[in-house]
């Protein structure tokens, strides 16, 4: 039976000259990964299921119009990792991780954890601007998780990543994992955009498929996530694996 309300509910939902009619429902718990070519939509899906873009339609939040939230109840629901942040904060990375974290709330112990598995412990004193890319990366994931976990039921809330294994090297995209699957076990949900199919195939409850604005298939990755509809959304011929237990797709050769 689907939980009531939808954490998040799309119905009909456009933003002028780039997204089209999307009519979707998220839960608590759930863990839907958007896929698509460059341009196909998925950060401006992203930015507006966040409230930062005018849209038209719908868009309810845990039963209610995201109009009616406030800034600060919105922000106490749901937590946005843009793909970019072009103006970083004259800040240390302790002080700006203070603007997410109170040391005498119940979070101490995740923001302890956090940090140790997202290995910023020895960096908590340098400004943020002498970070590296990947350093960076990983300050804006643990402030994303820790602006939203506030108790063992995280029930309508959710995390909203564009693309936040950037930079990150294949430890830290598993602790990404770890943690993503932590907060979902507690029942938040988050919505994650990505070029990596076989990682979406493994890990997400449903997948988004987009082109030119529009969701064009949406369903379980067993269901949607087959040849002909992944050459379609990326406009060029894609093979799968005929690998059973370990999926993963090639591009066939352009000359072909």
């Amino acid at each position: 039976m689907e939980k009531s309300p939808p954490v998040i509910e799309l119905i009909q939902f456009c933003i002028s000259n780039r997204l089209y009619n999307i009519n979707e429902r998220v839960f608590a718990g759930e863990r839907i990964y958007l896929l698509g070519a460059n341009g196909s939509g998925k950060s401006t899906l992203l930015s507006g299921i966040s409230g930062f873009l005018v849209s038209t339609g719908q868009l309810n939040v845990n039963g209610q119009a995201i109009v009616s939230y406030s800034t600060q109840a919105l922000s106490q629901q749901r937590a946005y990792f843009p793909q970019l942040v072009l103006n970083q904060p004259i800040l240390k990375v302790f002080q700006y991780l203070a603007l997410f974290h109170l040391s005498n709330d119940p979070k101490s112990s995740l923001f302890d954890d956090l940090c140790r598995d997202f290995q910023l412990e020895t960096l908590l004193l340098k400004p943020i601007n002498q970070l590296s890319g990947g350093e960076w990366q990983r300050v804006r994931v643990i402030a994303a998780f820790l602006q939203v976990w506030d108790g063992q039921d995280l029930s309508g809330k959710f995390i909203l990543f564009d693309e936040p294994t950037n930079n990150l090297d294949i430890i830290q995209q598993s602790m990404l994992d770890k943690w993503v699957k932590y907060f979902c076990d507690c029942q938040g949900t988050v919505i994650m955009s990505g070029h990596n199919l076989s990682h979406a195939y493994k890990y997400a409850d449903k997948v988004w498929m987009l082109k030119k604005g529009e969701i064009i298939f949406s369903g379980k990755p067993e269901q949607v996530m087959n040849e002909c509809n992944l050459s379609e959304i990326f406009a060029g011929k894609i093979r799968l694996s005929p690998n059973e237990e370990n999926r993963f797709w090639q591009v066939i050769n352009f000359d072909e």
